[in-house]
């Protein structure tokens, strides 16, 4: 999986593609345990296999279930819908007759969210989170011709993802299982709560310098050399 991110260490991810599009943090990617990790009380809103879906049968408009809409924003001559069917010999897909274009929409965005994809021969698929301003937070795409989990967690809670595919009307992408979940720690050293311990944190110590309150990591009643020291032992971490 190609990754793009906002504003974070390159060390986290492995041959990770950064680019800033907002003042964010935000991490993808596709090891399920991994994201079990980072996160609690995972919510499992959709797996397209409720009742609630008919099968083989085109839904034009939104479709929400458990908090989460789902709608098709392909482009014509075919009109705008999903279908829940199969894929690869996979039973309750989310594709569609056309494009497999998306906008998941949360209604109480969480600040981790996930899906399985899956991109056709013809081209990579692209997975796109969006905040409750519709500011990108980053993306990932997923390469040709490959089915993967797609896991992302974020300091900014994620209200709108978007699933692009290459050439859906020839071959069926499609995805499934849509989860929500919080995250599952927090550092005390992460002092602006932007899920990384950094100069920002340093930065946020240093003005309370002398003076109590949160960037007294050590207790003591004021802010001095040894919170600074416990700082740089953090410095680095990440809540991911």
């Amino acid at each position: 999986m190609k990754i793009k991110t906002g504003l974070i260490s390159s060390a986290l991810l492995a041959g990770a593609t950064l680019s800033q599009s907002k003042a964010s943090t935000i991490l993808f990617t596709n090891s399920k345990p991994a994201w079990d990790a980072w996160v609690q009380y995972q919510t499992l809103n959709i797996s397209f296999e409720e009742g609630f879906w008919p099968h083989h049968v085109e839904l034009h408009g939104p479709q929400t279930l458990n908090g989460v809409t789902v709608l098709s924003t392909s482009a014509a001559p075919i009109a705008p819908n999903i279908v829940i069917g199969n894929y690869l010999g996979l039973d309750n897909v989310c594709v569609s007759d056309g494009d497999e274009n998306f906008d998941i929409t949360v209604q109480d965005p969480r600040r981790a969210f996930a899906l399985d994809a899956y991109a056709n021969i013809h081209g990579p698929a692209t997975v796109s989170a969006f905040d409750a301003d519709n500011h990108l937070l980053g993306s990932a795409t997923i390469p040709a011709g490959t089915m993967q989990f797609v896991g992302m967690v974020s300091d900014q809670r994620i209200a709108r993802v978007h699933f692009d595919a290459v050439l859906g009307r020839l071959l069926d992408t499609g995805i499934d299982n849509i989860r929500t979940a919080d995250l599952s720690n927090h550092n005390p050293a992460d002092l602006n709560d932007d899920c990384v311990v950094d100069s920002g944190d340093l930065g946020f110590m240093l003005l309370d310098f002398g003076s109590s309150g949160a960037s007294d990591l050590d207790g003591s009643g004021e802010v001095d050399g040894g919170d600074v020291g416990l700082l740089l032992l953090e410095y680095g971490w990440t809540c991911l």
